[in-house]
């Protein structure tokens, strides 16, 4: 059977536009509208080439995990020009290419053309146009035969919380494109979203059954998946996938419809994996994040791949390349495609609120994972948006749990993590973030009851109060004036590094060190300054971006209090891991359950 198994699209709004490399190099032309529909104007004696990150042909990649047989091309053109049809690959150090086809062509009216691609060995397979007189291109698509398929039924599950402008947008793109298309996938597809923050109403989405609301409890994005899976494993339409996205991204529908067409046309061994989407960065939208994740042996989360920057050949060949996993490997939720199976076999996530919950469900799976050149989101970028409250007690309690749990990352030093981040703030004078550290390691030692019950946002909203409030520099008097970068950390000498780490940067022995006056600046997230926030009776924590920042002061009062509650909390859990990982296994399978769910939820 034949299957259309990609689209040659055009960018998507203003944004996009700015980064046009991602859909196509050379001359970029002129983009037009004809009833909703885009198409491109270029120039004569120009060149454009469509072997792009978001246009070019991943036919390695359809050819290993599908059944691929043979595949056309399809272009509508009017103009004269000179087609190029070539196949990339990356095997050295620079992009190779290998010329398939070139013809001239003189169109004097629109007209659709098909190109047969002969078999080739390459990674990717792209075109180029060269104009030799004014050419208009209303698009094209890569048509796949295929020996066989199954039915595929795809649930998008998707949770939010207050974030009503991102998800009411991405359901009226996805109902434009794809529900209203008269393509196969308008039969096969359904949008469920689940509101954690109960503040939308059915009618702030479009009027279609495809897509449904289900208000739910703020339990978090693991709650909220949750209830997602659980609807799609009792839906009518006996959904075979669940594609788990994050609320606040900008979807591509094409990537969608590729995830649906791969879905369905999968050879057997490859049909338990998981379809890991992309995160690229709404902040540059060409910058490449991550598409599969490494949980690493001193506990931070990871990309597999270095970042790469999509509007160029070599990244785009680089990232289409096939990695070996090591151990620890996961595929994020902003865009997570896994089948009903696995869910029906290996149960619902854990119930830790966010962070983590993904990368325990990948691990408890293992998988194997398929990423594809244009299977992407776009999502807000982490840097900048340091909360230790997530960072320092979600991430560090829940890879607490989750060790204890599966027994799975046993070589991970999440305990080290947990002590070097404490250690860390309560250095630099930073007691309140210190504290909330410390509470990772306090509630993880409760035991599995703890999270038994519904606790998350209670503590969010607890860590967010004690946490500190960014407020313009102007605001603190400009204390940061003629204090440099505070990411420029000095070199130190031995003897002050011996003081400092001896008197606990003059917290204990205070003979042996004399505090110094004045402010100095040191970043407000946890890169750790050793040089500058070394004595210092003050600082000031400063993030450049924006200008803002919070005060820090020497407090020896809180200082003793937050060692006597970690001294007793390291006891605690040097005497009683062994009996804590018994409480936590001995529940995980409940934990995993539609009926502690649906008790969870209440519903």
């Amino acid at each position: 059977m034949q299957e259309i198994i990609q689209n040659i699209t055009f960018p998507q709004n203003d944004m996009l536009e700015e980064h046009s490399k991602l859909y196509y190099r050379g001359a970029e032309g002129v983009l037009l509208h004809e009833n909703e529909k885009k198409y491109l104007v270029l120039p004569a004696f120009q060149q454009t080439e469509f072997s792009t990150y978001l246009n070019g042909c991943s036919i390695e990649k359809w050819k290993k995990y599908t059944n691929l047989e043979t595949i056309k091309l399809y272009l509508t053109l009017e103009g004269k020009f000179i087609l190029k049809l070539y196949a990339y690959s990356l095997r050295s150090v620079e992009p190779e290419r290998k010329l398939l086809l070139e013809k001239i062509f003189d169109l004097t009216e629109k007209k659709e053309l098909e190109i047969e691609i002969s078999e080739v060995d390459e990674q990717t397979v792209g075109f180029e146009l060269h104009t030799l007189a004014p050419v208009t291109f209303w698009g094209g698509r890569y048509v796949g035969d295929f020996s066989d398929a199954r039915e595929v039924n795809l649930a998008i599950s998707t949770t939010t919380c207050k974030k009503e402008e991102f998800i009411t947008r991405n359901a009226k793109i996805l109902k434009a494109a794809l529900l209203d298309s008269d393509t196969d996938i308008a039969r096969h597809l359904f949008m469920n979203i689940v509101d954690n923050g109960g503040t939308l109403k059915r009618e702030d989405f479009p009027a279609d059954d495809r897509i449904r609301l289900f208000p739910n409890k703020n339990v978090g994005g693991s709650g909220g998946f949750a209830r997602g899976m659980l609807e799609a494993l009792h839906q009518k339409e006996h959904v075979t996938h669940v594609l788990l996205m994050d609320d606040d991204i900008l979807i591509q529908p094409e990537a969608i419809y590729r995830t649906y067409i791969l879905l369905k046309h999968l050879k057997k061994e490859y049909q338990k994996c998981f379809v890991s989407g992309a995160m690229l960065h709404l902040e540059n939208a060409s910058i490449q994040k991550e598409d599969v994740g490494v949980l690493t042996t001193e506990g931070f989360f990871m990309p597999l791949k270095k970042e790469f920057n999509q509007e160029y050949l070599w990244d785009n060949l680089k990232n289409e390349q096939e990695y070996p996993l090591p151990a620890h490997t996961y595929a994020a939720w902003w865009y997570c495609c896994i089948p009903i199976e696995t869910i029906k076999e290996q149960g619902l996530p854990m119930p830790i609120f966010v962070r983590g919950d993904d990368v325990e469900y990948g691990l408890r799976c293992n998988p194997g994972f398929i990423t594809m050149n244009g299977i992407c989101v776009w999502h807000m970028g982490f840097a900048g948006k340091f909360n230790v409250g997530m960072d320092h007690y979600q991430v560090n309690r829940n890879l607490l749990i989750n060790q204890a749990v599966t027994g799975l990352i046993d070589d991970v030093n999440v305990i080290r993590k947990t002590q070097l981040d404490f250690r860390k703030h309560i250095l630099r004078l930073d007691y309140d973030s210190a504290e909330i550290a410390l509470r990772a390691l306090e509630d993880y030692l409760k035991g599995p009851d703890f999270i038994r019950q519904d606790l998350g946002e209670k503590i969010l909203v607890s860590n967010n109060q004690l946490g500190h409030k960014m407020v313009p520099m102007k605001e603190l008097g400009n204390p940061e004036v003629g204090l440099g970068d505070p990411y420029d950390d000095p070199k130190r000498q031995f003897v002050e590094k011996w003081l400092f780490r001896v008197t606990y940067n003059g917290h204990r022995f205070r003979f042996l060190s004399k505090l110094k006056d004045g402010v100095m600046s040191v970043p407000y997230n946890d890169v750790y300054t050793p040089s500058r926030i070394a004595f210092r009776k003050k600082l000031v924590a400063i993030n450049p971006m924006t200008s803002t920042g919070y005060m820090l002061e020497r407090n020896q009062e809180r200082y003793r209090e937050l060692m006597k509650r970690y001294r007793t909390a390291m006891a605690a859990y040097k005497k009683n891991q062994g009996q804590l990982v018994k409480q936590y296994r001995a529940c995980k399978e409940e934990f995993r359950t539609e009926k502690f769910w649906k008790a969870y939820l209440e519903i």
